[in-house]
């Protein structure tokens, strides 16, 4: 009886320990782009005094790992370990002594799901890693910052597989852009949007999801652009 009792009890502790392994904010297992985990990383390790480490679960892939090591090299943080397991690879980053401050920035044309992945990745990563980031969006870009407005595929054949594309993106770690806006400002971005756009495609200040958008035109930007040490033009 105290056999089986014991086995009920050892039963339930381990679907207890799985629980709490499914709840694990840091655990990351499924999302195969860095900036995903890196964000939550690089959000408790801001301010942090030096030393100060963080341990987090993600996938074994090889890519992530080459990529979570180059960040830390942008960022002076320490890798100091990476145990790969079967339920993934466990990381612990340890907060080292900041890199020189570097300065990027974005200019974004284009409301498209697909046209915004890569352009707002790099500007988040750019955020991850400490950097200035500037993000000046034109044209049918500033619909991104409508609140609610929900990016789809560009191509009007293609549009109908939009909300596929968006939860194929979103299981790996692509958030949508308003998400990935939101998360960079959280870093310390700087978001402006172009005036005329806003005029031309009918967006409204009022309208907008996120606040302290700097609405401008092109030499306002030039002077972040002119400042940056990394350009991406979209």
């Amino acid at each position: 009886m105290r056999i089986k009792i014991l086995g009920i009890v050892m039963a339930l502790a381990a679907v207890a320990i799985q629980a709490q392994k499914d709840g694990d904010p840091m655990n990351f297992v499924g999302k195969t782009v860095a900036v995903f985990p890196l964000y939550e990383v690089a959000k408790q390790l801001k301010g942090a005094p030096e030393g100060t480490s963080v341990t987090f679960t993600a996938d074994s892939a090889q890519y992530l790992e080459t990529d979570i090591r180059s960040w830390c090299e942008l960022t002076g943080n320490v890798l100091v370990s990476a145990v790969p397991g079967q339920g993934g690879t466990v990381f612990t980053v340890a907060k080292g002594k900041p890199s020189p401050v570097k300065k990027f920035s974005l200019v974004l044309s284009s409301d498209g799901l697909l046209e915004a992945v890569s352009p707002l990745g790099f500007a988040l990563a750019a955020a991850e890693s400490g950097m200035e980031v500037s993000l000046y969006l034109q044209g049918p870009g500033v619909h991104l910052l409508k609140r609610g407005y929900e990016a789809k595929i560009s191509d009007p054949l293609s549009s109908l597989f939009s909300g596929f594309a968006r939860n194929g993106l979103n299981k790996i770690g692509h958030l949508p852009p308003q998400d990935k806006l939101k998360q960079m400002q959280e870093l310390g971005a700087k978001i402006y949007a172009c005036g005329p756009s806003l005029d031309n495609f009918g967006v409204k200040e009022s309208e907008f999801f996120l606040e302290g958008i700097t609405v401008c035109e092109y030499f306002t930007f030039l002077l972040r652009m002119r400042e940056a040490d990394v350009q991406i033009y979209q």
